[in-house]
C-alpha cells in the first residue's frame, strides 16, 4: 500500500527519500491559496507544510488526511485545537532551525554594533578613508546580553554570545530554573523581572514563540526601559514586537538600533520604514534558511510523518491523538 505526501514547498530532498523509502508517493503543491491546497491535498494522508495556513476548511475537505508536518518549531500557522478534533496528528521539528538562527542573531548583533550598513554605504561611494574618522562601534566583548526567550534557539544564543564573545547573559523566565540551565551548562543567570532584561542590556534578543500572551508583548514602555545606547534584535516572530512603537523608539533615539530578520506582515511592505533606517540591520526571515538546516528540518519532519502513518512512537508530537 502506498501513502500519499503533498508538500505544500519544495522541500531539500533528504525528507523526500525517506518518504519514498517508506512507500510514500510524494508530490508538490502548486498553488498559494486556500483552496490550491484543497484541490492537491485532495486524498492525500499527510501534508508537509512550511508557513502555509491549514484551516479547518482545509481539514474538513481532505478526509483521509492524517497527520500534518511542520517544517520547523513554529506551528502558528495550523490551527491545532481543530485538528485534534479531526483526530488528524500534527508534527514538528523542535530546535531544528536555533543552530542556524543563533548564528544568524550574533551576525545581526555584529552588524549593529559595528554599524555595518553605514561603513557598506560609506565605502562602496569610495570613501576609502573611512577606517580613520569611524566612531561610535562597539565589540560585544563583556556586553550585557539580555535574553527574553528561553527556548533552544535563546539557549543556543547565550552559549555562542558567553562562550565565543565573553558576554555576560541575563534572562527572565517562567518555565526554567537557574538550577535547570545551570545543570544543562546554558550561561544564563535569571533575573528577578523582565524589566531587569530590558533596562540592563546592551542588546535584548526576542526569541518567542507567537502565542497569544507573547504577541505585542514589547512596545514603547520596553523600549523607554532600554539605554538609549542599546540594541533590539528579532529573529523570532513579527507581532512579537509592536512594529510602529519600534519605529517611533528609533525615530527618537529611545534606543540605538534594531536587527531585525522577521516583521508584523510579511512579505513586508516596500515602503516599510524599517528598511529605510540606517540603524536597522534587516533580512527576510532567513535566519534559519541554511543547508545543514533544510536538510534536518526536512528529515526529521519527513520522519514525523512515516511514524504517524506506520503507527510508530513519534518523536516530536504536537498534540496527542489517541490511536
Amino acid at each position: 500500500m502506498k501513502f500519499k505526501v503533498v508538500l505544500l514547498k519544495p522541500l531539500h530532498e533528504s525528507g523526500i527519500e525517506l518518504l519514498c523509502r517508506n512507500a510514500c508517493e510524494v508530490s508538490t503543491s502548486s498553488g498559494e491559496t486556500e483552496d490550491d491546497f484543497i484541490r492537491d491535498i485532495g486524498d492525500a494522508d499527510a501534508v508537509f507544510v512550511r508557513n502555509e495556513k491549514i484551516t479547518s476548511k482545509i481539514m474538513d475537505a481532505c478526509k483521509n488526511l492524517k497527520v500534518i508536518a511542520k517544517h520547523g518549531a513554529g506551528y502558528e500557522n495550523i490551527d491545532i485545537d481543530y485538528a485534534t478534533s479531526k483526530g488528524i496528528q500534527v508534527v514538528y521539528v523542535p530546535g531544528g532551525n536555533a543552530v542556524a538562527v543563533a548564528e544568524h542573531t550574533m551576525m545581526m548583533m555584529l552588524n549593529c554594533a559595528r554599524r555595518l550598513n553605514y561603513v557598506q554605504r560609506e565605502f562602496r561611494e569610495g570613501n576609502y578613508n573611512l577606517r580613520f574618522t569611524l566612531s561610535d562601534t562597539h565589540e560585544l566583548y563583556r556586553k550585557t546580553l539580555g535574553i527574553i526567550g528561553v527556548g533552544n534557539i535563546g539557549k543556543e544564543v547565550a552559549r555562542k554570545a558567553a562562550y565565543g564573545f565573553d558576554m555576560k547573559v541575563i534572562a527572565y523566565s517562567e518555565h526554567c530554573t537557574q538550577a535547570q540551565l545551570d545543570a544543562l551548562g546554558v550561561p544564563i543567570t535569571l533575573v528577578k523581572s523582565r524589566d531587569i532584561v530590558f533596562s540592563e542590556s546592551d542588546f535584548v534578543s526576542v526569541h518567542l514563540p507567537a502565542t497569544p500572551k507573547n504577541v505585542g508583548s514589547i512596545g514603547y514602555e520596553e523600549f523607554k526601559k532600554m539605554k538609549s545606547s542599546a540594541y533590539i534584535i528579532n529573529t523570532s516572530r513579527g507581532n512579537i514586537i509592536r512594529e510602529e512603537e519600534m519605529i517611533e523608539a528609533l525615530k527618537n533615539g529611545i534606543i540605538s538600533g534594531a536587527g531585525l530578520d522577521v516583521f508584523s506582515v510579511e512579505p513586508v511592505c516596500p515602503d516599510n520604514p524599517l528598511l529605510m533606517m540606517e540603524n536597522v540591520v534587516v533580512s527576510p526571515h532567513c535566519g534559519g534558511m541554511t543547508v545543514e538546516t533544510s536538510k534536518r528540518l526536512s528529515y526529521l519532519g519527513a520522519q514525523g510523518i512515516v511514524e504517524t502513518l506506520y503507527g510508530k512512537s513519534i518523536t516530536y508530537p504536537v498534540n496527542h491523538i489517541e490511536r
